[in-house]
């Protein structure tokens, strides 16, 4: 959402506040990030109809970037909106339906682990790492299964393993974040607590707490009543004996296409090993094609909920595939905003070249209006604020700073001023989102599309096609059924 004081708020159904607390009924209860310390944090998407069997996971809003967002020192809000789009025929209009709690119903999160030494659900909501290796990984997977991936209680279908649109995640597969992890690493931050990566060891990095009890940290991301401890998805660690809690944080991916302004500079000497520079920190929406293709392919017709969302207040029952404004296939248009300070679609940071020097240079204005773009005037100050809202500098230098806690990168007191981060850490930055305008999204499971070809009956070929304000990532195969081998790479050049 933006914060611009330009914009006029509507007054119809606007999706959901992603950072609130959702109440039985579904109306948002919003709370102040200073003072939500026992609260759960985050949207919690509607149950689907065949609760408690399949559920999903709350939104982790600790992890969003929820700080200042102008001078006048407004919040930002975090929103998501999901509408099913077709033209009216009378006026020739394009018209939408709100969708977004139905479609949230589905999840938001990437599916836990379920192979082995990752995650498996020891009781509702509890997470340990396991040596066996007799998970099943297929959503009709039996209940009885030990151990079972990541279920409720007496459920018989993988939580989160239906989410399309998803903003978080569990781990990230692979070696260690930073050169400074071991089997793991331990950093106060600001203060206010303790977190840990676990690294090597478990083939994951992932967040977790020194102590269940440390309700106040908003670092940890706790999913907490206050009281209990055992609200906390927990996991062991190498086989240690006592558990502690992991959570959830938005999916990040570093692009040194973004962050490098230059190909021939050295990394290492000018950030230093374990920093990145955070105009190449891409925070990612991914987009589950497999779990579309479900979708529209109706398995999941018959479980949306059938309450409490616009939609199935006003139809009497729940979301269908059939739905979906369909013509000779579909279109799916994404945009995230997240960090757009004047709320155009522009990315107003131009000063690539000639190391940040705020001098315009050749192939800089790509808007081609005449001027450096590097942030625009605040509106509620009327000041100039270079570098400070929708992306940084390249490089530390003067006032602009490494952010090394996530008080920073998360709430920064003063942004225009001691706050301006040019780079972070890379523990942080893998770990949380930041401010400016930076963002993407990742296709993934994309070896099958939604759709067919038909070539007796070519009206029948059903088409799939994604557009973008921002950058569209691929992760995997995509629309690549039957490869057993790939080409050389890189590929010459053909013309």
């Amino acid at each position: 959402a933006s914060n611009n004081a330009n914009l006029t708020a509507v007054s119809d159904t606007c999706g959901v506040r992603l950072d609130s607390v959702a109440l039985a009924d579904d109306q948002e209860q919003i709370n102040s990030y200073d003072s939500d310390a026992t609260s759960n944090v985050g949207y919690q998407p509607l149950a689907m109809t065949d609760s408690p069997n399949y559920s999903t996971t709350r939104f982790n809003a600790y992890r969003a970037y929820r700080g200042k967002h102008s001078d006048s020192g407004v919040k930002r809000q975090v929103w998501i909106k999901i509408e099913l789009v077709s033209i009216n025929s009378a006026t020739g209009m394009p018209r939408g339906v709100d969708v977004t709690r139905d479609f949230l119903s589905l999840g938001l999160t990437e599916q836990a682990p379920t192979t082995t030494g990752k995650f498996t659900v020891a009781s509702q909501d509890h997470f340990k790492l396991v040596t066996a290796s007799t998970e099943p990984t297929a959503e009709t997977a039996a209940a009885s299964a030990t151990p079972a991936p990541f279920y409720n209680s007496g459920a018989n279908v993988a939580r989160d393993s239906r989410a399309i649109i998803k903003l978080q995640r569990w781990g990230i597969p692979g070696t260690q974040i930073t050169s400074a992890d071991a089997n793991a690493r331990s950093s106060s931050a600001s203060g206010v607590g303790t977190y840990k990566f676990i690294s090597s060891g478990s083939g994951w990095n992932v967040v977790t707490g020194l102590n269940v009890q440390t309700v106040a940290n908003f670092e940890l991301g706790s999913y907490n009543n206050g009281t209990a401890s055992s609200v906390y998805a927990k996991m062991n660690i190498n086989g240690n004996t006592v558990h502690k809690p992991v959570f959830p944080f938005p999916i990040e991916m570093f692009d040194p296409r973004e962050g490098i302004y230059n190909e021939n500079i050295n990394t290492t000497t000018l950030y230093g090993v374990d920093k990145v520079p955070l105009n190449g920190v891409m925070g990612l929406v991914d987009i589950d094609i497999n779990n579309m293709r479900r979708f529209l392919n109706a398995e999941f017709d018959g479980k949306f909920p059938t309450a409490n969302t616009p939609f199935a207040v006003a139809k009497g029952r729940g979301l269908l595939s059939t739905d979906v404004p369909m013509s000779n296939g579909w279109i799916v248009y994404v945009s995230d905003r997240r960090g757009d300070w004047s709320f155009n679609g522009d990315y107003d940071m131009e000063d690539i070249f000639g190391n940040t020097d705020g001098v315009l240079q050749l192939n800089e204005d790509t808007n081609n209006n005449g001027a450096l773009d590097v942030g625009g005037v605040d509106a509620f100050s009327n000041q100039a604020r270079p570098y400070v809202w929708e992306g940084a500098k390249y490089t530390i230098g003067g006032s602009w700073t490494n952010a090394d806690s996530y008080q920073k990168l998360l709430y920064p007191a003063d942004p225009a001023g001691v706050d301006r981060h040019a780079t972070a850490n890379k523990d942080l930055a893998a770990f949380a989102d930041h401010r400016y305008y930076r963002h993407g999204f990742r296709l993934i499971n994309g070896t099958t599309l939604p759709g067919q070809t038909d070539l007796s009956t070519p009206g029948n070929t059903r088409g799939f096609t994604v557009a973008s304000e921002q950058a569209i990532y691929l992760m995997g195969n995509y629309n690549a059924t039957g490869i057993v081998t790939g080409g050389t790479f890189p590929t010459g050049a053909t013309s």
